[in-house]
């Protein structure tokens, strides 16, 4: 009798314990993908550049509409190695640039319509370091990289007007002059944005944002152009694995970037 009554009990007792422990690693998994993936709401006081999803994999702001799609690694790779190629060829190095050249610690700068600029390194002890360097010159515009006390960033320069951009990363001009792509991926740190901005391009060359799209699921860690209005992405998403831990998985997506007619 005595039994019969203890070893319900222990049973009870072991398979409560198992649960127990099952409840902890799921929470202690939980908070770890939490403290890599921040989670996001949506903001009624963003700007006119930011994006809504409107439906799964489908974005738009008031004159954009973007569809975002899953594509192979052999897509990807078939028009980025074409892609890479032509852009290689087209940068100008800083040696071969009439528009921009280094003095000690500075670049200065001499515009086509005759106007003159100059970017110096800053270096003290007040957290306000800024450290330039240059990255290419093509299809009328300059890009330096700037490198801060926390962070990073660039800096897109009109050769003919001077005009200067703040951007999330590189330059990725389009095939016909009019839009360029800029990404950054920043999951770690946090002292960057994790996203894509897109600009377009006038006929003087000026350049405006028009979207730009900022999430905390994946960082974009390659783009390309497949036309002047599909933009490929390759993009790194953290996972979690109970065996090894934190991982990551590579994906590849395509961007349809659709123009709204008002």
């Amino acid at each position: 009798m005595k039994n019969n009554v203890i070893l319900p009990i222990i049973f009870i007792i072991f398979f409560g314990s198992l649960y127990f422990i099952q409840l902890s690693k799921d929470a202690k998994k939980e908070q770890t993908i939490n403290s890599v993936i921040p989670i996001i709401t949506n903001a009624d006081d963003i700007g006119p550049e930011e994006l809504k999803e409107i439906k799964t994999g489908i974005f738009e702001n008031e004159k954009y509409t973007l569809v975002f799609e899953e594509i192979t690694k052999e897509e990807y790779e078939n028009k980025y190695n074409i892609f890479n190629i032509l852009e290689k060829s087209k940068n100008k190095t800083l040696s071969q640039s009439q528009v921009v050249s280094k003095n000690g610690n500075c670049f200065d700068f001499k515009f086509e319509d005759g106007k003159t600029d100059q970017l110096c390194n800053v270096k003290n002890d007040d957290q306000m370091d800024r450290i330039y360097s240059f990255v290419f010159e093509k299809n009328g515009f300059i890009s330096m990289n700037v490198l801060y006390w926390e962070g990073a960033g660039n800096i897109l320069i009109n050769t003919k007007t001077g005009q200067k951009i703040n951007t999330f990363g590189n330059p990725i001009i389009s095939p016909n002059n009019t839009k360029i792509l800029a990404l950054r991926a920043d999951l770690e740190a946090g002292y960057d944005p994790n996203g894509l901005q897109m600009f377009s391009i006038d006929d003087v060359g000026n350049v405006e944002l028009e979207w730009k799209y900022e999430q905390y699921e994946w960082m974009p860690e390659q783009a390309i152009w497949a036309n002047d209005s599909v933009a490929y992405i390759k993009k790194r998403t953290p996972v979690y694995i109970p065996e090894s831990g934190l991982s990551e998985v590579i994906s590849y997506i395509k961007i349809t970037i659709i123009e709204n007619i008002e």
